[in-house]
């Protein structure tokens, strides 16, 4: 009975680690400055669903284990099968869930402190057709990776539409140097133009 409930327990996390992890590799591999690691997982986004009901189930029958043996009154309970086993379980799993909608918080947004009007003297502003975003932690990826580059005003991503919007200063960057940070994340950009 204890074997079947740690099983679950692990069976939960895992589940719901699988269903984040395409979202949350992005967001790792900026932090760690793994370029190219980015999307080597969203392969799994289309999953992403089928794993978090997946989860759900398991975390519904570990609870219903919990309650089943609850009643029994046993003092031979492990922790795993316990409320407050059954709840840290949880608590990791919504953890997982909430992390790819996190994305953002977690990398920061570049501070707006020298603001240059786009179409001023050396301004200019493109937009992107980028293939391989899956979702808000590649939107986050790569926003974070295009502000470290000196000279970049704004960078937007869009995982729904695959477009990005970029304002620089042509005097200090290129088109070309944002484009190549995105590639090294592993990403494509398969368009540009000026607007």
């Amino acid at each position: 009975m204890k074997d079947k409930t740690k099983l679950m327990a692990g069976a939960g996390i895992f589940t719901a680690l699988l269903a984040s992890l395409c979202c949350i590799t992005p967001v790792i591999a900026v932090l760690a400055g793994l370029s190219g690691f980015a999307t080597t997982l969203s392969f799994l986004e289309p999953f992403r669903p089928y794993l978090i009901i997946l989860t759900v189930l398991i975390l519904m029958f570990l609870w219903y284990r919990v309650y089943k043996n609850s009643k029994m009154e046993c003092a031979c309970n492990s922790f795993w099968e316990s409320k407050k086993g059954a709840s840290v379980i949880t608590m990791i799993v919504l953890i997982l869930f909430a992390l790819p909608y996190l994305s953002p918080v977690i990398l920061g947004q570049k501070p707006i402190s020298n603001i240059l009007v786009a179409n001023e003297r050396g301004g200019k502003t493109y937009t992107l057709q980028i293939d391989g975003m899956t979702c808000t932690g590649c939107e986050a990826a790569i926003e974070a990776a295009v502000s470290k580059i000196s000279g970049v005003i704004e960078i937007k991503a869009n995982h729904r539409t695959g477009k990005g919007l970029v304002r620089f200063d042509s005097k200090k960057t290129n088109i070309n140097q944002i484009k190549k940070a995105i590639e090294e994340l592993g990403y494509k950009v398969v368009r540009y133009e000026e607007i």
